[in-house]
């Protein structure tokens, strides 16, 4: 047993998802902290021994030699000290009644209440008006076999600083602390303000990576890789293609590459207070993604191997829950063909995230909506007669159109000027970035046209497919429902 290392921990998504929840439908999101979670559990199976410890003097055999300890507590600093904890902590949450999520295995429901964990931090949201007195009891129960600190409400998790406004029904998330220690940190606390991360357009690949070129500190450009990525990762959509294009080169740098990362750096801290903002809204708790990609040789982006890059991001609560920017995995050999390759991956992502959504509460009655800018793709996922042009895809077209026929996801048209996923795939100029970047994070809802094709794989559906079946409380379609229509 020893030799599992393994341990969930919660996710990102999951903590964005409660907070869209929490700010939709008023709820209560309380944090709490295991005080030395690692020494509550015990080692089981093969033994473990450790030497004597200074500060005392040693216990001697008869021999005159000190004796071995063996360890009936786990430590911390052993390699399997957090599976240990995770396995003791998962074993009295489901004897108690609670059930680990499929979505998230750190993600717990019991009742009316869910809880995220994340080694020995964890988060509970629950509604005041119907789950008081279960949540209440539970956590009397868990402080007999636990030792925990906090129940407050939530401020300060993982590394997130989370504010909270009743009165406006409003939950907001950013990384203020940490931006600001990581620019302090490399040396860029009196950088000159800039006002996109990338320069508009720019494109720097692999062609510029000379592996004998040690013109730039390696260990340094990875250390800020790896800042901005938690950044990009947490709560800064707006830096996720910056970030994607400086990761691939971190075997060989640049000093283009190295430069790239400083103006990066600057741009954190010329909006080191921006962040993610959910809120109570009408049709907020129904999910709504946006995905594009860049077609490389359109652009004439040949400088890595001729791969499109996808973009996708999901919003709940009036912000983005998650979003994805990155190369794809096969050569595309058109718009529509690198088109629908981000298609796959964003219809994955809503897959899984309408099952985050409904062990979070919040079940999804009506296909998720993706917006799509190019109509050849919508076509070609609706109609399979014209095999002429896209014989030579792979099955991700197919999986695409049963995600369609099993109502899982629809396509709708907007023209490129409102495709919010336009800069998860390229470097766009400050307008367009600044418009982008409000809609995502939530502090500038931008309302625009869609278009509905009328080709259709399938008649309409009846009553009885699995459009219309389980209705939603208060009756009616989700969109036409009061902003708190009330929580599962």
């Amino acid at each position: 047993m020893l030799s599992e290392l393994f341990a969930p921990v919660g996710q990102q998504t999951t903590l964005k998802g409660m907070a869209a929840t929490v700010a939709q439908f008023d709820l209560e999101w309380t944090q709490y902290d295991f005080s030395q979670a690692f020494v509550q559990s015990e080692i089981h199976g093969a033994p473990v021994y450790i030497k004597q410890g200074p500060g005392r003097p040693p216990e001697l055999d008869e021999n005159g030699h000190p004796y071995a300890l063996r360890l009936v507590k786990s430590l911390y600093g052993l390699a399997f000290s957090p599976r240990l904890w995770h396995l003791k902590l998962h074993k009295w949450l489901t004897a108690y009644g609670w059930e680990s999520s499929t979505s998230d295995p750190s993600l717990y429901r019991y009742k009316g209440m869910r809880m995220l964990l994340y080694v020995d931090d964890c988060c509970c949201i629950y509604d005041k008006k119907t789950s008081e007195a279960d949540y209440q009891k539970f956590m009397a129960d868990l402080a007999k076999d636990f030792k925990y600190t906090g129940g407050d409400d939530v401020d300060f998790f993982l590394g997130f600083r989370i504010t909270r406004d009743r009165k406006k029904h409003t939950v907001s998330m950013d990384q203020t602390a940490f931006i600001q220690k990581a620019v302090a940190h490399h040396g860029l606390t009196n950088a000159h303000p800039v006002d996109t991360p990338v320069v508009a357009g720019l494109q720097l690949g692999q062609v510029l990576c000379d592996p004998l070129d040690f013109t730039v500190d390696r260990t340094k450009y990875r250390e800020r890789v790896g800042s901005l990525l938690w950044a990009a990762r947490g709560t800064r959509p707006d830096i996720a293609f910056g970030v994607h294009m400086l990761s691939r080169a971190m075997h060989a740098p640049s000093p283009a590459h190295w430069d790239a990362s400083t103006r990066m750096l600057a741009y954190l801290k010329t909006t080191e207070t921006q962040g993610l903002t959910y809120q109570r809204c009408q049709g907020g708790d129904v999910l709504v993604g946006s995905v594009d990609a860049d077609w490389l040789p359109k652009y004439g982006n040949d400088m890595c191997n001729m791969k499109s890059t996808t973009g996708f991001v999901f919003y709940l609560g009036g912000a983005a829950i998650t979003w994805r920017s990155r190369r794809q995995s096969t050569f595309a050999t058109s718009t529509a063909h690198s088109e629908c390759n981000a298609a796959y991956e964003a219809g994955c992502e809503a897959v899984y995230l309408r099952k985050l959504l409904r062990d979070l509460g919040n079940p999804q009655s009506e296909p998720t909506l993706l917006h799509e800018d190019n109509q050849a793709l919508i076509k070609i996922s609706l109609n399979a007669k014209d095999q002429e042009r896209t014989k030579h895809w792979d099955s991700k077209i197919f999986a695409l159109r049963e995600m369609i026929t099993d109502f899982t996801i629809r396509f709708g048209y907007v023209s490129t000027k409102n495709q919010m996923a336009d800069h998860l795939t390229k470097a766009l100029p400050k307008p367009a970035l600044e418009r982008a970047r409000g809609h995502c994070l939530g502090s500038r809802r931008i309302k625009f046209p869609v278009e509905f094709s009328k080709f259709t794989l399938e008649p309409p559906p009846s009553k009885s497919s699995p459009l219309f079946k389980a209705p939603v409380p208060g009756g009616g379609d989700r969109r036409m429902q009061s902003p708190h229509a009330g929580w599962p």
